[in-house]
């Protein structure tokens, strides 16, 4: 599905600073505490981005087919120079520059840190053009790339630290098409948390690559001692991933992520701060069916009650809609999350298209 996904948010992010936050807020430096000395100062806007489903597709072709067995690859058809909106399309790498050249226009220095929800790399739907490692690998890289046109410093700063030559926090995480085959994600360490590592060696701080490279989830500070957005590994709570085993046994990284940020949370707590937490998979589910093991979703809202204090939102993709959750307090817990998306099929999003001419 054509979904590329942005969104500017300031709700959240107020309100994680009006607790004991001076009148001057261009005194906080953005980025993590230990590196804050590193990065260019700028004044808090009260904003961020959140961008997720970029799907970038090397194989669509304008003009073809959006309706037939390959999606927007072949035969004669209306798929449109910026995209086949209400369609099986991915996205074609015009739309995919004309997004990132308007948000280096009208955005980038109005924010303070981006949330990047995954699925950075084509759909495997077409039989002649086979996803592959290598492929998956260079999408994502080149979603990056992107990202470094944007938010990039001009030169580096001589201190071998790639985190540093960013203007603001960016926030990535895996989404179910990041991997190959998509929704299998084994326990870690794997080839993909190591592979990762290396693609986003730019987003992830230093004291958080063994936890990412023991199972994809790590948290940035994206306003030092203030507010954290954790990177969750929703894969291993994903109801499709054949690879675990849900949330409850030990041995299981699901529950190994869930006391991790326990952990994380409880020393959050101490430091007054706030938390958001993201991921690609969100929470859903319905009276027949959810999109997480019952186990992870039942950790995940006691977690969302027992820290509501502290976490402040969630945010998830996957889905392309444009929609917001309530947990069932009933069910699990009292506090329910957030969760937000938009996809290009929608009216608002099909404004913000015309925007991008």
């Amino acid at each position: 599905m054509c979904s590329m996904v942005w969104l500017l948010y300031s709700l959240l992010l107020l309100s994680a600073l009006t607790t004991a936050a001076p009148s001057d807020r261009s005194q906080y430096v953005l980025g993590p505490a230990n590196e804050s000395t590193a990065r260019t100062s700028r004044k808090l806007q009260g904003k961020f981005l959140h961008i997720t489903d970029i799907h970038p597709d090397p194989f669509y072709r304008e003009g073809s087919d959006p309706a037939g067995e390959h999606p927007c690859h072949r035969g004669e058809g209306n798929a449109g120079y910026f995209g086949a909106e209400k369609t099986q399309c991915d996205t074609p790498f015009t739309l995919i520059n004309a997004t990132f050249d308007w948000i280096k226009e009208n955005v980038r220095d109005d924010i303070d840190f981006v949330v990047w929800t995954g699925d950075s790399a084509r759909h495997d739907n077409d039989r002649k053009y086979p996803r592959t490692v290598q492929q998956v690998e260079q999408l994502n890289e080149f979603v990056v790339q992107k990202f470094l046109e944007v938010f990039g410093k001009n030169g580096h700063d001589g201190d071998h630290n790639s985190r540093n030559d960013l203007l603001i926090p960016i926030v990535p995480t895996f989404g179910n098409n990041d991997i190959l085959p998509h929704n299998i994600f084994p326990p870690g360490p794997n080839k993909w948390t190591k592979k990762f590592l290396t693609i986003w060696r730019n987003f992830v701080p230093e004291e958080q690559r063994h936890s990412f490279a023991r199972g994809g989830w790590f948290f940035t500070e994206v306003i030092p001692n203030k507010l954290a957005v954790f990177s969750l590994n929703t894969l291993y709570f994903f109801d499709s991933n054949s690879a675990v085993d849900g949330c409850s046994d030990p041995s299981e990284p699901g529950y190994e992520h869930f006391e991790w940020l326990r952990i994380q949370l409880e020393l959050l707590r101490k430091r007054n701060m706030k938390a958001i937490l993201t991921g690609h998979v969100p929470p859903a589910r319905t009276e027949g069916k959810s999109s997480w093991d019952e186990t992870c979703y039942q950790k995940y809202t006691l977690w969302l009650r027992q820290y509501r204090d502290v976490i402040v939102g969630n945010l998830y993709g996957h889905m392309n809609i444009d929609h917001f959750m309530l947990q069932d307090q009933y069910r699990a817990t009292i506090r329910g999350g957030y969760c937000f998306s938009i996809d290009m099929n929608t009216p608002l999003t099909h404004s913000a298209r015309g925007v991008l001419g």
